[in-house]
Formats: C-alpha cells, sequence, structure tokens
C-alpha cells in the first residue's frame, strides 16, 4: 500500500506539526483526512509512516510531560486533569499494585523455588507495564 495515494504530499511535517502540540493518534487522523481505520492500516503496512507516527508520538509525550513540568509553581494549572490525561493517554497509575504469589514462607523455599518465584513475579510486571 503506497502512502502516496492515501496522504497529502506533505503528511510528514503534518504529522511531526501536531504532534509536537500534543496531539492524538485521533487528532493526527483528522487534520490528514483519513479515517482512523485508516490510519491503523497505513500504521501496520507502511513502515515510513510507522516510523513517523513513532516519532510524533514520542513528541507528544514529550509535550504533556514539558506542561506538567513548567507548570509547577502555577496554582493555576489543574493537575488533576493534568494527571487523569496522563493516566488515560499513556498508561500511567497512581501506584504500582504487585501482588505477593509467594505461598510458603521464604525460608522453606529452595533456590530453585525462589528463582522460579522471582522469575514469575517479573514475568507479571512486565506485563503489566504500558508499551
Amino acid at each position: 500500500m503506497a502512502v502516496s495515494t492515501h496522504l497529502p504530499t506533505n503528511y510528514k511535517v503534518t504529522v511531526l506539526e501536531q504532534y509536537a502540540a500534543g496531539a492524538s493518534d485521533q487528532e493526527v487522523s483528522k487534520e490528514l483526512g483519513i479515517p482512523m481505520s485508516r490510519f491503523k492500516k497505513l500504521y501496520g503496512a507502511d513502515e515510513d509512516f510507522r516510523d513517523i507516527v513513532d516519532t510524533g508520538r514520542s513528541h507528544a509525550l514529550a509535550w504533556w510531560m514539558k506542561e506538567g513540568r513548567v507548570n509547577l509553581q502555577n496554582k493555576q494549572f489543574n493537575y488533576t486533569g493534568w494527571f487523569q490525561n496522563m493516566k488515560n493517554r499513556y498508561g500511567w497509575a497512581d501506584k504500582a499494585e504487585i501482588s505477593d504469589s509467594i505461598s510458603k514462607p521464604i525460608e522453606t523455599l529452595s533456590t530453585e523455588d525462589l528463582e522460579q518465584d522471582i522469575e514469575n513475579m517479573l514475568a507479571k510486571i512486565g506485563r503489566k507495564q504500558p508499551v
């Protein structure tokens, strides 16, 4: 699938400008004049498009993080709204929930059992971390 058949010739500039201002994929899709279904197909099928979107997403995250940082002293800044946005947009959480899956007292476990429990817990943590 050729990107040029679906997007304006200057699409890379549009994508990067939108993301640099903190835009979401939906906003970028709107600016490109394509539905989200096509945006997702292009992302999956076209390496150039995927690279520019991935770069743009990094810019958007940086923009949102900077908003929180530069407004530390601004009493009118809505940190609750900003933090809710970060949780919804980037998978942030108030705290990480990690359950202890060791069922026996640690003193009674063999080295192999301990290593397996640690491996299992690390795998659990890995699945819960945002991509």
